[in-house]
């Protein structure tokens, strides 16, 4: 592969291109006709089918896992589905509200039709009632406003369906909040493209009433009836993997795991791309009441691996070794001025948090255990940052041998990313790191 240029200790190891056979059922988009899978759309996941593919590349003999960076829950989910226990992490208070809720195996069809003749009943003498806005700037329209979240209507019947919810006292309530989650981007205004939202075409005159917010998040609940009757059928209660996701950063709770307990991890970090998942998902987190005030909003970013600029990292004074120094004084002194002058920071953060990263999961991981990583290269002022390998480099230096690395999806170069005559560069590429633990 001649975008491929590997490190001295990996010269002998596969290096696989399965870009053909990987790059249609990788995306998370694959998990739209998958009971569960499909509540909620998380564009920068992958699918199902990834996770089972991997599992079944490692053996039977994987009994407990792990996914640090679990995002929607899409890895403990798969497992769930074969019968392996999987330990998750996730940073963000709504994804792991999803993922928590999507693991649950307790819900019956009498229990969710009882939850939802009593919404009904509560949204008649509520729908029509006005509820204290969330401070966000942008979510509705203000006075001097030039473009807004939610329309007015629409947002009032969010916080109505959020407080019938709220009053439900149910074991059902965490679920319908995934609901109402799943709808807001057909009742709001944007869509979310890249590491930011988008408005849709003809945003301001598509205005719904809220009444017609409400009969699609009722509507919307008889898809998560099908899936819940699906999964009774299955009969996973025993093995849930609810109570084994917590809501933390991956440095602040992999170090409370237990030494060799894990037999694999199968993860995706965040991407070196500058994406800010508080950012997209800015209109959950807000409607949802995920986040009070931008207080909160400051702190979920900071609690985050450092792939991203919107927050001014501190300086570290962790080892860098050489190459990614010289990566980095590239980027520097490349031809064009940066678009954020922090890059550098933060490509320098990044790889500083993955190194402790991956030390804990050489720590947890037994002996002989495998880790799976799913990432993607990167590139700023036309310098091309090979993440996968250096990643691979800084496992190796932890303790753990790459047995390969599968090039599975090829992407073009986001704006931010590159500019100029740096639009004629390759595609960046996607892969997955099989490495074993000594």
């Amino acid at each position: 592969m001649p975008d491929l240029e590997l490190p001295d200790r990996f010269r002998n190891k596969p290096i696989y291109d399965l870009t053909q056979f990987y790059s249609e059922f990788v995306p998370f988009t694959a998990n739209s006709v998958y009971p569960v899978h499909r509540w909620y759309r998380f564009k920068e996941g992958y699918s199902r089918d990834l996770v089972h593919l991997i599992l079944g590349f490692l053996g039977g003999e994987i009994s407990c896992c792990l996914d640090p960076f679990a995002g929607s829950g899409t890895t403990p989910l798969a497992c769930q589905e074969v019968g392996v226990r999987c330990h998750s992490i996730e940073v963000n208070p709504f994804l792991h509200h999803l993922a928590k809720s999507k693991l649950n195996t307790q819900y019956t069809l009498e229990g969710f039709d009882k939850a939802v003749t009593q919404l009904r009943h509560s949204l008649t003498t509520c729908v029509n009632k006005d509820f204290e806005e969330p401070v966000m700037s942008t979510i509705t329209e203000r006075p001097n406003s030039k473009k807004w979240l939610f329309h007015r209507s629409v947002l009032q019947a969010i916080l109505a369906l959020r407080q019938c919810i709220k009053e439900l006292e149910s074991p059902y309530s965490d679920l319908f909040v995934v609901v109402l989650a799943s709808i807001l981007t057909d009742v709001g205004n944007t869509i979310k493209d890249g590491k930011c939202v988008r408005y849709k075409k003809g945003w301001r005159e598509n205005k719904l009433t809220r009444e017609q917010v409400c009969d699609l998040f009722l509507r919307r609940a008889k898809l998560f009836r099908a899936d819940i009757q699906y999964v009774q059928r299955q009969k996973w209660v025993e093995s849930s993997n609810a109570d084994l996701c917590v809501r933390g950063s991956a440095l602040e709770k992999l170090p409370h795991l237990t030494t060799d307990s894990v037999d694999a991890v199968i993860t995706s970090p965040p991407y070196l791309n500058s994406f800010d998942y508080t950012d997209v998902y800015m209109p959950e987190l807000w409607t949802l009441g995920f986040v009070k005030d931008y207080e909160d909003v400051q702190k979920l970013r900071t609690a985050t691996l450092r792939s991203h600029v919107q927050v001014k990292w501190k300086t570290d004074e962790g080892h860098l070794d050489d190459e990614l120094r010289e990566l980095i004084s590239e980027v520097v002194d490349g031809q064009e001025t940066l678009w954020n002058n922090t890059i550098p920071d933060m490509i320098a953060g990044y790889f500083l948090d993955m190194q402790k990263v991956l030390a804990q999961l050489e720590r947890v991981i037994r002996p002989n255990g495998k880790l799976c990583i799913v990432i993607a290269t990167s590139s700023y002022n036309k310098v091309v940052i090979p993440t996968d390998l250096l990643t691979a480099n800084l496992a190796a230096d932890v303790g753990f041998d790459l047995d390969e690395m599968r090039v599975v999806r090829r992407f073009k170069r986001s704006t931010e990313q590159t500019t100029g005559e740096g639009k004629s560069l390759p595609p960046l590429r996607e892969s997955v790191l099989f490495l074993s633990a000594t």
